[in-house]
C-alpha cells in the first residue's frame, strides 16, 4: 500500500509539473484558467500522447516485421494501391554461372490479372508475376539460344530493394512493390 501511495504521489507531482509547463504556453494559457477546462485539456493531451506512442510502436513493429497485418486490419487511410506496371531486369544463370545476356521486361497488370484471394482490389500476387516472367522467358530467343531444358516457375527468383520476395500468395503491394518500381529477377536454369 505504501508503494502504491508513493507511486500515486510521484504521478501527481509529474502531472502538476506538466500542467505548469503547458499553462505557460501562450496558445494554451486560456485553457488552464478554469478547473473544468484544465481537466478536459489535460485529458485530451494525455489521450493524444497515448495514441502517438501506440502508433509509433506499431509502425516500428510492422517495419521490422515483428508483427504482420491481419486480413481485416488496415493501417492505410485507403486501400493500398494495386501495382499497375513494373519493370523487370532479368539475369540468366545456367549451372550457377551468369550468362552475359540480360532481359528487360515491362509488365502491366490489368484487372483480369488481379488474383489476390483475400481482396481483389489489392491486385496481383507474386505468384502471378513469377508466372508471367516464366512464360515471357520461355518464349524468348535467349531461352532457345542456350538450349535450356530444365526450367520451372520455382527457378524464378524476384528481388525488390535488398531482399528476395518469397511469399507467393501475397499481393505485390503488400510486399512493398509499387507501380513503376524496378524488380530484379534471377532465372536459375540448368
Amino acid at each position: 500500500m505504501v508503494a502504491f501511495n508513493r507511486s500515486f504521489t510521484v504521478l501527481k507531482q509529474f502531472n502538476q509539473q506538466f500542467i505548469d509547463i503547458l499553462s505557460d504556453l501562450p496558445f494554451l494559457h486560456h485553457h488552464f484558467k478554469h478547473p473544468t477546462s484544465e481537466l478536459i485539456t489535460i485529458t485530451l493531451i494525455y489521450v493524444l500522447i497515448i495514441i502517438l506512442i501506440y502508433l509509433s510502436v506499431r509502425s516500428i513493429l510492422l517495419h521490422y516485421k515483428i508483427i504482420d497485418l491481419n486480413k481485416d486490419e488496415q493501417i492505410f487511410i485507403d486501400k493500398p494501391i494495386h501495382v499497375a506496371h513494373i519493370t523487370a531486369y532479368c539475369k540468366i544463370y545456367q549451372r550457377d554461372q551468369f550468362l552475359k545476356d540480360t532481359l528487360k521486361f515491362k509488365i502491366e497488370f490489368s484487372p483480369e490479372d488481379y488474383d489476390y484471394e483475400d481482396d481483389d482490389e489489392l491486385g496481383s500476387t507474386l505468384a502471378l508475376l513469377k508466372r508471367k516472367l516464366y512464360h515471357l522467358f520461355k518464349v524468348s530467343n535467349i531461352y532457345e539460344a542456350y538450349d535450356i531444358k530444365d526450367f520451372t516457375i520455382n527457378d524464378v527468383e524476384i528481388y525488390h530493394g535488398n531482399g528476395l520476395l518469397t511469399d507467393n500468395d501475397k499481393a505485390l503491394c503488400l510486399l512493398g512493390v509499387q507501380t513503376g518500381d524496378i524488380v530484379k529477377v534471377k532465372f536459375n536454369c540448368n
